[in-house]
């Protein structure tokens, strides 16, 4: 009998034909790095060249997954000094300006230049990372987004984050759901 995980592994090593390059470019967001570095491993333990982008307090981790590591050139880590707000809007504030929109124009041009020097096939990216989506885009280079969180959004037969509700059944459920969605 085989193994059921050989599905997942696949024939062998890709051939130097099917052989892609991968660009990671992430950002250090605690509880994200886990499972965004298991993505890279397994993509690197298929024989694909993956080269990652992140904060430099990712390096360790992530050279032991098998790919080329490769810092942010801003040094900056995105620190949210959630202790220091006075107000929920405050904290609301610091953590877009910290992590989001603050370090989007170096995110965007170091991914630029990764981008011109790996040439890679598929850029995927933290879902901070705006910098780095609008550098794919310019460059023209695909790029998918990790989430590996609760899903934020409004979605077909998936209650609203936060209500704790169990998934909609029957008719009454529907409509719960449709009471409690924003947007």
């Amino acid at each position: 009998m085989s193994d059921p995980t050989d599905r997942l592994r696949g024939a062998g090593p890709p051939t130097e034909a099917s052989r892609r390059t991968y660009l990671f470019a992430l950002k250090d967001a605690g509880g994200t790095v886990p499972p965004e570095l298991g993505v890279a491993r397994r993509i690197a333990d298929r024989g694909h060249r993956v080269v990652m982008l992140a904060d430099g307090s990712m390096e360790e981790q992530a050279t032991g997954t098998g790919v080329t590591f490769r810092s942010w050139t801003d040094g900056e880590t995105g620190e949210i000094r959630d202790w220091a707000a006075r107000t929920p809007m405050g904290l609301a504030r610091d953590t877009v300006k910290s992590m989001f929109v603050g370090p989007a124009p170096q995110q965007a041009r170091d991914t630029a230049s990764a981008i011109d020097e790996v040439r890679p096939d598929l850029v995927l990216t933290g879902f901070g990372a705006f910098g780095a989506m609008i550098a794919a885009e310019a460059r023209g280079v695909s790029f998918d987004v990790l989430l590996p969180n609760t899903y934020p959004l409004p979605a077909k037969g998936m209650p609203q984050v936060g209500t704790g509700f169990a998934p909609a059944r029957g008719p009454l459920g529907v409509l719960r759901d449709r009471m409690t969605t924003f947007g």
